[in-house]
């Protein structure tokens, strides 16, 4: 059956070169915004821990598409990659994707949500590599966020990111 197939080639991609490996990634997800969720699954884990090459693919994917706004694909990739993991292998490139997402024309509630999960995703680990500490959390504090009420409406993804304030107050070790 199918998951066998993919449990199958997943482990035999072990065994092949991360630059073979990230050119099948290429070739299987050429089309990413029509692919499906099993087909992003499966490259997830054939990369292991390689996320850059991913984090390549989704940034031309993106640019390629005019950073209007995150598709399907994109918020599942950005929920299922470990970006802190990108962050730490590749901090240019992780730099890129964020900026990237900066400029998108329009981001959803959900959208913005998300991408400060992941934020604070890589800034808590950071946070811990760097003092040693077994966890913390950092709080987002959007009070002076101007467009709080109206977020039903589309906003720059870099004007929020301009009135967001990080208050690192409260940490819990």
């Amino acid at each position: 059956n199918k998951r066998d197939f993919l449990n199958l080639v997943v482990n035999r991609m072990g065994f092949v070169s991360v630059l073979k490996r990230a050119s099948f990634i290429k070739e299987y997800l050429s089309d990413f915004a029509n692919s499906s969720k099993y087909k992003i699954d499966a490259c997830i884990a054939i990369i292991r821990s390689d996320t850059h090459v991913l984090i390549e693919m989704l940034i031309l994917h993106l640019e390629k598409q005019g950073t209007i706004s995150l598709d399907d694909n994109t918020r599942y990739l950005l929920k299922n990659v470990d970006l802190a993991t990108c962050h730490d292998q590749t901090p240019d490139l992780h730099t890129k994707l964020y900026s990237v997402l900066a400029n998108l024309q329009c981001v959803c509630k959900e959208d913005f949500q998300l991408l400060l999960a992941i934020a604070k995703q890589v800034t808590s680990r950071s946070h811990a590599k760097r003092e040693g500490i077994l966890h913390s959390s950092i709080f987002f504090s959007a009070s002076v966020f101007p467009y709080l009420k109206c977020f039903d409406q589309c906003v720059k993804l870099d004007d929020v990111i301009k009135n967001l304030a990080v208050n690192k107050d409260t940490i819990n070790l």
